[in-house]
């Protein structure tokens, strides 16, 4: 994980406990006045990243440049975009909660050598299923979440750029189960509308062989899918 993206996590995390634990020491008992129960259904929109590294050693001598042995990183980004789910339980000021939702992206990114040979990665959709915990103050939702991240990531190698001859290039797909953490806020603007905003940190490990991918492959080589963020704004609609 790069700093960058610690950072951002550990700041929204920070920033939602933060704001919970005030208003839980301001006044411990007080019930919202505005119900955050029931069902709800919205969309979002945002930015995000997903990291797929790995190594490729092609033709003798000629690698990708990144590393030593051809290794390569790809921090593939874009804006995204989905819908959303899920249902409030309420009682006092605290707010449970269990949220679905899919995020269509459009992730890719290439890399090509002298040979020319090439690698590349990308993610169509990402989902997950998180709970969700938070602290009511009237109209103003404070939340913490967590849960199971499920994404469709593809990897292709070719020993020609462009090639279609048998075996000379081949993919992988990498759709990996992990793990999402992140918190937000969520403010009604009525009892029917309520307006978003959340950082998500997602943490994917899965690790295919790429030794038998292409002509060129080697013993050693492999792909990664590593880990994402996503900074998402979104509205609600309440039932």
């Amino acid at each position: 994980m790069s700093m960058r993206k610690l950072a951002l996590v550990v700041a929204t995390l920070s920033a939602t406990g933060a704001l919970s634990g005030e208003a839980l020491a301001a006044d411990p008992v007080q019930d919202s006045a505005h119900d955050w129960s029931g069902f709800f259904i919205g969309a979002h929109a945002g930015y995000g990243a997903i990291d797929v590294s790995g190594k490729y050693t092609g033709a003798p001598g000629e690698d990708f440049m990144l590393d030593e042995g051809g290794t390569f990183d790809f921090d593939l980004e874009d804006i995204v975009a989905g819908a959303q789910a899920g249902y409030n339980w309420q009682s006092g000021n605290l707010v449970l909660g269990l949220e679905v939702d899919v995020t269509f992206v459009d992730m890719s990114d290439e890399l090509i050598n002298d040979t020319p040979e090439l690698v590349s990665a990308e993610t169509d959709w990402v989902g997950t299923l998180r709970g969700r915990a938070g602290y009511a103050m009237d109209n103003l939702l404070v939340f913490a979440t967590a849960g199971l991240a499920l994404t469709d990531t593809e990897y292709y190698a070719n020993d020609h750029v462009d090639s279609t001859s048998s075996g000379e290039f081949g993919t992988l797909k990498l759709n990996d189960l992990g793990f999402v953490v992140g918190g937000g806020a969520e403010y009604a603007i009525n009892q029917s509308w309520s307006i978003k905003a959340e950082a998500l940190y997602f943490m994917f490990d899965d690790e295919k062989d790429a030794a038998d991918l292409t002509h060129d492959s080697e013993d050693d080589d492999f792909v990664k899918l590593d880990d994402a963020w996503m900074i998402r704004a979104g509205v609600n609609f309440h039932f």
